[in-house]
């Protein structure tokens, strides 16, 4: 039983992506944020949510739930509606190191130095003791994270799928 068919007011922005099987592709609703449905919920009244096949946990600091700002829910919802192309895409800063995952460079390990324009990137690789700056897509790196919290409401195993 889903959370929305349980009277819970719950949203999980999605995306559209491309998917191949083996003898075609096909379209598919995916979460943009991967694993997390966001409910508003009394804490006193609960149990609707825990109880709910896949659920694993309400994100907290702690024993005590940590709200997500409404402000962000606003914009999430903006980014849901608005019929834009939105993608999951980690949060990057400038100084950052990140991992090259596509392209000629996979698997070379480099600090991002600018944040360029039509999703290019400049990243800084150190090569026999000189800096060189290398433009490349967005899509080839991934951030090298130190155990960064993440909070949402609800981690789910099924919120992967579809909260309704």
């Amino acid at each position: 039983m889903s959370l929305i068919s349980k009277g819970v007011d719950a949203f999980l922005p999605e995306y559209k992506t491309r998917r191949r099987w083996s003898d075609r592709y096909k379209t598919i609703d995916c979460p943009l944020f991967p694993g997390y449905a966001f409910c508003r919920i009394d804490l006193q009244h609960r149990l609707m949510v825990v109880s709910t096949p896949g659920f694993l946990y309400i994100v907290s600091t702690g024993s005590k739930p940590t709200p997500v700002d409404e402000a962000e829910i606003s914009k999430i919802q903006a980014v849901a509606h608005s019929g834009l192309s939105a993608l999951p895409f980690p949060t990057l800063a400038v100084g950052q190191k990140v991992r090259l995952v596509n392209g000629p460079l996979t698997g070379l390990e480099a600090t991002l130095l600018e944040l360029g324009k039509h999703r290019r990137v400049y990243v800084g690789l150190t090569l026999l003791k000189r800096g060189v700056s290398v433009e490349v897509d967005s899509e080839w790196i991934l951030p090298i994270r130190h155990s960064d919290p993440l909070v949402c409401a609800v981690k789910s195993a099924v919120a992967q799928s579809s909260v309704n």
